[in-house]
């Protein structure tokens, strides 16, 4: 939904650091696990092994319930 039609006008500057925020957790993620892989950060971030989104993925739907253990 555009933000024009919502009830809910978040605020610009609250936004942007929440994005910052994100990316920035991505980038440490992402070079954590390329250092710990010796490996370069392109490499750490996608497959042949399970690439970090999956890993998220499939920990939220762990945590719901969703998939086995």
């Amino acid at each position: 939904m555009d933000a024009r039609y919502s009830g809910f006008r978040p605020e610009t500057p609250t936004i942007f650091e929440a994005i910052s925020s994100r990316l920035r957790t991505n980038a440490v993620t992402v070079l954590e696990e390329a250092k710990r892989r010796n490996t370069t950060p392109h490499t750490a971030g996608r497959p042949p092994r399970r690439n970090l989104a999956e890993e998220r993925v499939r920990t939220a739907m762990h945590s719901k319930g969703r998939i086995p253990r």
